[in-house]
């Protein structure tokens, strides 16, 4: 199993640098690109998606249906050589926002299934 650098970047106790198993990375880089908003990063205007502004808008199923295929897009461009997205929902209470992920992982055909919450009020 490779091991990478945990994101976001971390020291363990120890002093060295954290290490994150391919599972938690691949969990990291989905939660990356359904919370950074298009136009966030300079170098890659079109990485991510809307999912957070969720928390401004009216919590209609036509609403949340259409994020849902906005974030099922982003994943398909950003890490679909990595994954099959099986399907997403998202959805709003109150001033919180989550999107539930179901992936089959390309490397091991594991199938897995992720919640990802934005917490914008109590």
């Amino acid at each position: 199993m490779t091991t990478r650098a945990a994101l976001p970047y971390a020291i363990t106790a120890t002093g060295r640098t954290a290490l994150a198993i391919d599972d938690v990375v691949l969990e990291q880089m989905l939660a990356q690109i359904v919370f950074v908003e298009p136009g966030e990063r300079l170098n890659r205007p079109s990485f991510g998606c809307s999912l957070r502004s969720l928390v401004f808008v009216s919590a209609k199923s036509e609403i949340t249906g259409a994020l849902a295929s906005l974030v099922q897009s982003a994943l398909r461009q950003w890490v679909g050589n990595t994954i099959d997205v099986l399907a997403v929902t998202v959805s709003r209470d109150g001033a919180n926002a989550t999107a539930t992920i179901t992936y089959r992982d390309r490397r091991t055909q594991a199938q897995r299934t992720v919640t990802l919450h934005h917490g914008g009020g109590p």
